[in-house]
């Protein structure tokens, strides 16, 4: 039976690093994502201490899925850009010395094609494919509320080294599309699954909610993702809510117990 491999954000349980491998574990979750700004950096984090973590990892059963990195600004905006792409540049290191190679992160909203934004992205993103392609880690661009067309566009025309999808059905939905559009043209790049839920609120605004409570069709997308032989990870997060921890396990269970695995 194919099967689906959950993994905990832990920056969103809030707790020391070794606790949250511990609630993670006990959540049921196959693996974890690591948050390589505010949580763990490879400054921090020496070659024992790495050693150790990894070790903690393995020993609850868990396996580092992916991480990620919170970025302050777009990729593209000239305010300290080499700065970012540095950070980036070693956090792309430090993820794969932690055994992962994927790396998932937000570009900002896909500037107009050939404006001055544009070019200094298509820039960036070249040097950190080919920058991926030397030190064995995928750089993943959450999918947010960009047009697919124009994101598949974007990563189509750069051949350095590998770029690959963050998938977030639930900023598709709150951008007015169908989440099931959008994997049909992203989904040769997926390799990452954001699993968050999203409703509309009284004003007509969206809000994150727990998954399973949402507009997202995530039998039709688990449908999707097991025909597409997708072999990545879904990371179940909770951003908002007083019941983070709890949320993310019914979360978990969700995926695991009520929608359908495929042959």
């Amino acid at each position: 039976m194919f099967a689906f491999k959950q993994a905990v954000a832990t920056r969103c349980l809030a707790m020391p690093i070794r606790k949250a491998i511990t609630a993670a574990a006990k959540m049921q979750a196959d693996g974890i994502q690591l948050d390589v700004r505010h949580e763990l950096n490879a400054r921090d984090l020496s070659e024992t201490g790495r050693r150790q973590l990894l070790h903690s990892i393995g020993q609850h059963n868990l396996q580092l899925a992916s991480t990620f990195l919170p970025t302050r600004s777009a990729l593209y905006d000239s305010a300290n850009l080499d700065q970012r792409v540095s950070a980036i540049r070693g956090a792309m290191e430090f993820t794969r010395q932690l055994g992962t190679d994927v790396l998932t992160l937000s570009a900002g909203p896909i500037p107009e094609a050939n404006s001055k934004d544009y070019e200094t992205l298509v820039e960036v993103l070249t040097e950190l494919a080919t920058h991926g392609n030397h030190v064995g880690t995928t750089l993943c661009l959450r999918s947010g509320s960009s047009n697919p067309d124009e994101l598949l566009s974007l990563l189509h025309g750069i051949d350095t080294g590998p770029l690959g999808i963050d998938f977030d059905p639930a900023a598709a939905i709150a951008a007015g599309r169908e989440a099931q559009s959008d994997y049909s043209v992203l989904h040769k790049l997926v390799r990452h699954v954001r699993a968050t839920d999203s409703a509309v609120a009284a004003d007509n605004s969206s809000i994150e909610v727990p998954i399973g409570q949402g507009r997202v069709p995530w039998l039709e997308l688990t449908v999707m993702l097991g025909e597409g032989k997708f072999a990545g990870w879904m990371s179940v997060e909770r951003i908002t809510g007083s019941r983070k921890a709890d949320d993310i396990q019914n979360g978990i269970e969700f995926l695991k117990s009520q929608l359908p695995q495929l042959p």
